[in-house]
């Protein structure tokens, strides 16, 4: 595997490497360490020691990966957002504006998603979910919401639901 398929699986989970002491790899948050990023990081500790030298060393080049340089600042090394996030805040812009949201709070409601996010809060809302039409659920007897019309209030809340799936996300205004 190349590095840098390594470096972006490692930061989609949300963990970040720092080398501490030297010849050493600190993985954080803890918590979203699995077995099988263990595996990765440890079977590519020197390219990721190398990786991580040359973006700590102001003398250095960038990184040769993609994004490096201008992510090399975002999140999760600062508030600001990385092209992940950006590219994912732009298609649900798109998402949330062809289901009628009013700009400014479909703007509010994709930056506390991304928030949601980087937390790893696992939970969804039907906002996100391909069932979800106007106000009707397709999936409400699997979700287990006693009727096909929502509350509004429910819409927009966070919560796991067994009949979750997906809308897809693109960067086109959706039909």
């Amino acid at each position: 595997m190349q590095i840098t398929a390594v470096v972006n699986a490692i930061a989609a989970a949300g963990v970040t490497l720092t080398e501490t002491p030297p010849g050493t790899i600190q993985a954080r948050p803890v918590s979203a360490l699995t077995g099988e990023l263990a595996y990765l990081i440890r079977t590519n500790k020197p390219a990721l020691l190398d990786y991580l030298r040359a973006a700590n060393d102001p003398g250095q080049p960038e990184p040769d990966l993609p994004g490096a340089g201008s992510d090399r600042y975002a999140w999760p090394h600062s508030e600001a957002m990385n092209s992940g996030e950006i590219e994912t805040f732009t298609a649900r812009l798109c998402l949330f504006a062809s289901r009628g949201l009013q700009v400014d709070w479909a703007d509010s409601f994709a930056d506390r998603l991304t928030r949601r996010d980087r937390e790893g809060d696992s939970r969804r809302t039907c906002l996100e979910c391909r069932h979800l039409a106007g106000r009707t659920c397709a999936a409400w007897r699997q979700a287990g919401v006693g009727g096909a019309q929502l509350p509004a209030e429910l819409i927009a809340k966070l919560q796991r639901c067994p009949g979750f799936e997906a809308a897809p996300l693109t960067q086109e205004p959706q039909p």
